[in-house]
């Protein structure tokens, strides 16, 4: 799939999400979609992967619980690059995460894990850039 295809995908408006009564409503439903992600990328159907991701990343979750959000989407990163090397893919779900997350520690998780993935397809300039929004954010990842 062409990177403007999916640059095209990323405007399209993801449903909302479901309306929880409780923080454990809304953690289960997460953990769901997460694995339905994981799921379709083992599938091979990466398209469909990242439309579902954008769900995930509709939630809202509170302050202190973003941290999950963050390893939800350095996860699915990761199972886009390897063994599958969809580069592109692992960006745009990186890409939605940073777009509702709040806290600058999130942030810069999110950017050190968009470094690794530029790293990781050889674009070293890219993982630089990347490297100095972490730094601009201040947390350095464990």
């Amino acid at each position: 799939m062409s990177s403007a295809l999916i640059f095209l995908l990323s405007f399209v408006a993801a449903p909302p999400q479901p309306l929880a009564k409780s923080w454990e409503e809304t953690r289960q439903w997460a953990k769901s979609q997460h694995g339905i992600v994981h799921m379709l990328i083992k599938q091979k159907k990466y398209s469909k992967a990242v439309e579902e991701a954008k769900l995930l990343f509709a939630v809202r979750f509170p302050d202190k619980k973003e941290h999950m959000l963050v390893k939800s989407a350095q996860i699915l990163s990761r199972e886009f690059c390897r063994p599958h090397g969809k580069f592109v893919m692992a960006h745009a779900v990186l890409d939605h995460a940073l777009q509702v997350v709040s806290l600058s520690e999130s942030k810069a998780l999110l950017f050190y894990e968009k470094a690794a993935v530029s790293e990781e397809s050889g674009e070293v300039e890219e993982s630089m850039k990347y490297l100095r929004l972490a730094q601009k954010h201040g947390k350095s990842p464990d």
